[in-house]
């Protein structure tokens, strides 16, 4: 597990957010397969505050493509994920096979 720092400048503030990156894991998509991927999370403060309006984790292979394979959040107005599409997830895997 490490982790990257970066600033994010919106709505005229700077939220100043670190990254962490777990460490490499298995997930398992209905209809998709088993993936070995990481899982980043990341945390913002303002004014060295934690921002705790959500929580958002993605999960992207560990591959050089880094395909973003599920993205879940919790927010104020309750829990979404988002998960890749199998024709999306099969082009990509045309792409890399090659002509």
């Amino acid at each position: 597990g490490q982790s990257v720092s970066v600033d994010l400048y919106t709505d005229e503030k700077i939220y100043h957010t670190e990254v962490a990156i777990g460490q490499p894991t298995a997930l398992e998509l209905f209809k998709r397969g088993t993936f070995s991927c990481i899982v980043v999370e990341p945390k913002a403060t303002f004014k060295g505050l934690l921002v705790k309006r959500a929580r958002i984790w993605a999960y992207f292979t560990i591959d050089e493509r880094r395909l973003p394979l599920l993205i879940k959040a919790t927010t104020p107005w309750g829990p979404m994920s988002a998960v890749i599409e199998e024709s999306s997830l099969e082009h990509a895997n045309r792409r890399a096979a090659g002509p």
